[in-house]
């Protein structure tokens, strides 16, 4: 007698359906783990360039400003870059011969959920001075389709330290303080 190795239909049709069920519950999950991935990454990089101005304002002993821009070169209240420049003499003008623009990045991709928030900032904008400390003190909040309770925040103290945190990591003194607005 000769045996045979290979699925029946109804083998076949039941391991599809389990296979059916199992992405059925997977898929939103999945979902929301992309969303939290991309808000992560991008309050990193909001961290790492807010780090870089400071360093760079330090370095060149001279005003940086990191703000939005929509079109990667002037800054503006909203956008999807962030640039950094420097002004080499201090007059908050970025149009003289030696001012440099240090960095441009495109933070948010166009067709992008996210949208930041510079809550707190003058004109969307963080100076740092030559000893690294910002004009003004804030935070950036980055926030998706989703409520605040998903959000991330970066808070910049007159030190200049950066504080990054969520809204599920949040004390009773800071409770609320994230926007999305």
């Amino acid at each position: 007698m000769k045996k045979f190795y290979g699925l029946t239909l109804l083998e076949l049709l039941i391991t599809l359906t389990i296979v059916g069920i199992l992405l059925a519950v997977a898929i939103p999950s999945f979902s929301t783990l992309i969303k939290d991935s991309k808000l992560i990454t991008t309050i990193n990089k909001v961290n790492s360039l807010a780090a870089l101005a400071r360093s760079e304002a330090i370095k060149r002993n001279n005003l940086i400003t990191l703000c939005r821009s929509s079109n990667g070169s002037t800054c503006a209240s909203s956008g999807n870059y962030i640039i950094i420049m420097s002004d080499s003499n201090n007059d908050g003008d970025f149009s003289d011969v030696d001012d440099e623009m240090l960095t441009v990045f495109e933070l948010i991709e166009s067709n992008s959920t996210i949208r930041i928030y510079f809550q707190s900032f003058s004109d969307s904008q963080i100076v740092f001075t030559s000893i690294g400390s910002p004009t003004e003190a804030g935070r950036i909040e980055v926030c998706d389709d989703r409520d605040t309770s998903y959000a991330k925040a970066t808070f910049i103290n007159m030190g200049g330290q950066l504080r990054a945190i969520n809204s599920s990591s949040i004390n009773n003194a800071e409770e609320n303080i994230i926007q999305c607005s």
